[in-house]
């Protein structure tokens, strides 16, 4: 604001609409047959689930996931099936998903910052989590740069490059 810049922040709307934050990162994992997780509208929902075009070992899925969302490492939370092929996102924290999750007879849940007692809960109830932290999500500022451009916005649009990870190892 002091510098005359504007400033647009999307969260939860940008996460349900159709082509928004699950729909990009559902696309980057290939998944086919993708729908919502969560409806929280009529016509909006959170998450996306769907299949991949392939099964694929623990090992495969590990390093596919690692490639496709340019991470080094994710947490493991149960036991990882045989085979992969239904997957079950939500870029940022999911935690609050995943009784949802599991309804969804999923593989794989992939998201972030999956808390103590929920990473628990899903132990109990034998639903496989990848956390891949929260930052995944800064893989789909391209595709909102390019929905603004494609919605009129005429002005400079400028993705930050500067992410922060508070995170140390």
């Amino acid at each position: 604001i002091k510098n005359n810049i504007s400033l647009y922040v999307a969260h939860t709307n940008y996460d349900v609409i159709d082509g928004g934050m699950n729909d990009v990162l559902a696309a980057l994992l290939n998944l086919k047959n993708t729908s919502p997780i969560e409806m929280v509208t009529d016509d909006l929902g959170l998450g996306r689930v769907g299949n991949l075009s392939q099964p694929y070992t623990p090992k495969q899925f590990i390093k596919y996931c690692k490639d496709i969302l340019n991470i080094n490492e994710l947490k493991v939370i149960g036991n990882i099936p045989e085979k992969i092929s239904r997957i079950a996102i939500i870029g940022g924290s999911g935690s609050s998903n995943i009784n949802d999750v599991k309804a969804l007879n999923v593989d794989v849940y992939i998201t972030g910052d999956v808390t103590y007692h929920h990473a628990l809960h899903a132990l109990e109830i034998n639903q496989c989590i990848f956390d891949v932290g929260h930052h995944i999500e800064d893989l789909a500022m391209p595709a909102i740069k390019e929905m603004l451009r494609n919605n009129g916005v005429t002005c400079n649009v400028n993705v930050s490059t500067s992410n922060v990870n508070p995170y140390k190892k």
